[in-house]
């Protein structure tokens, strides 16, 4: 389990500067953890918004074309499908990034890597609500 502290505000600058370009800042002078989960979701956020240019650029290098799924269950499937291969290349980048930083990266990995990521099958998720959580929105 892993602690989660949002706050909109926070969320909010996070997107602005992303938006707009702009450097983000830690709110104080070091990165709080809470502050890098912040801008971590921000970031994620902004990669999914980006999934109709994912996926239709992925057919491409496999030489496909993409075309709108006739059903809402195939759109479904296919937000699952792009939010899951998401997680496995910022999974692949943080690992990567671990090794540069631990200076393991050298050893195996060139310059410049590039590679595609994936994540099939289901993913199970849980929320644990401590507060800020409205009845009527998140009770079952």
């Amino acid at each position: 389990m892993f602690p989660v502290n949002f706050v909109k505000e926070r969320a909010l600058r996070y997107m602005q500067c992303l938006d707009e370009g702009r450097m983000v800042e830690p709110e104080q002078e070091e990165w709080t953890i809470n502050e890098m989960l912040g801008l971590a979701g921000a970031c994620f956020f902004a990669l999914l918004s980006h999934g109709p240019v994912l996926r239709r650029t992925a057919a491409e290098i496999q030489g496909m074309v993409l075309e709108k799924p006739e059903h809402r269950e195939h759109e479904e499937a296919d937000y699952e499908m792009v939010c899951n291969d998401i997680h496995a290349a910022v999974a692949c980048v943080a690992h990567l990034t671990m090794l540069a930083w631990d200076e393991e990266y050298d050893d195996a990995f060139e310059e410049f890597v590039c590679c595609f990521t994936t994540q099939e099958g289901e993913v199970s998720r849980s929320i644990k609500a401590i507060s800020g959580f409205k009845k009527s929105r998140h009770s079952r």
